[in-house]
């Protein structure tokens, strides 16, 4: 069960990564240089928060799973 919840949380960040750099693409110079001086909207910090979270969890996740995958075939 483990392994499919990473699979799923590595399946969400990949997903989340590709919509992330397609809307940052989709953005004007001027929102460009907004967004990268720290001057977010409130859907762009939802957005950014969301990310966060699902990298995080991927993260503790995929190290969760390797311990469990070591401990339990030595």
């Amino acid at each position: 069960m483990l392994i499919k919840i990473t699979a799923m949380l590595i399946v969400l960040t990949i997903a989340f990564t590709i919509i992330g750099r397609a809307y940052c693409k989709s953005l004007n110079d001027t929102h460009k240089l907004l967004f990268n001086i720290g001057h977010f909207t409130k859907g762009e910090q939802i957005f950014l928060f969301i990310v966060a979270a699902i990298y995080f969890s991927t993260f503790l996740s995929v190290i969760a799973t390797a311990f469990y995958m070591i401990f339990k075939f030595l």
